[in-house]
């Protein structure tokens, strides 16, 4: 593992983040952010609100903290490289697994990292652009076709990208028509209110009168 994989370690939760798209692990990396930064901004922001005594406190419990969750990153570090295969095969097999159980964020970070490592593996491409369509990312599911699309590997796949557009378009036909029937529920009770509000300005003076001879 390279020196740039091994440094998320030091980030408590970003590697279970990375590795499996685990929603556990984003919650963690995101509470020890907002804790790191409540640190910061009473030291540096808000000076007055401690005394030197307190502040030394609050950072000895950030390092305290910081160390216990290294424990467990590198446990995770651990678990990780023994589950995830390291043959190009097997990795694309584990992302395919992860977008058959519908864990979207995972099959997307398994497709970018083959697409990292071979950046014409058109098969990773559009797992990717799939995994985006699923995910209701259609505007990043489309841009990743229309990409694929102009790579010399797309032509062995070229009925597999149709059938992906298609999808794509029909999703993002479908989307805005729910758009704009939400915008016209939307604006039907604001019609009613004005209808409304004209028939009464006009009065009831402006209504027809009953034609008393037709009735006698």
């Amino acid at each position: 593992m390279s020196y740039a994989c091994w440094t998320m370690y030091l980030w408590p939760g970003l590697p279970d983040l990375w590795w499996r798209g685990s929603r556990a692990g984003m919650a963690l990396a995101l509470a020890f952010g907002l804790l790191a930064n409540l640190v910061v901004a009473a030291t540096w922001v808000w000076p007055e609100l401690l005394g030197v005594g307190l502040e030394r406190m609050l950072w000895a419990g950030l390092a305290v903290v910081w160390v216990a969750l290294l424990g467990v990153s590198f446990r995770v570090a651990v678990r990780s490289t023994e589950t995830i295969p390291t043959g190009e095969t097997d990795f694309f097999s584990v992302a395919q697994g992860e977008y058959l159980k519908g864990n979207w964020l995972a099959a997307e970070v398994l497709a970018r990292q083959l697409l990292l490592a071979h950046p014409s593996d058109a098969e990773a491409a559009l797992l990717l652009a799939s995994t985006l369509r699923r995910a209701g990312r259609l505007d990043e599911a489309q841009a990743t076709l229309e990409e694929l699309k102009r790579w010399d590997r797309a032509a062995a796949w070229r009925r597999e990208i149709e059938i992906e557009a298609e999808q794509i378009a029909e999703r993002m036909t479908e989307k805005a028509e729910k758009i704009e029937e939400e915008r016209a529920d939307e604006a039907a009770p604001a019609e009613q209110a004005e209808l409304e509000r004209e028939v009464h300005d006009q009065g009831p003076e402006t209504l027809p009168l009953p034609n008393v001879r037709e009735a006698a």
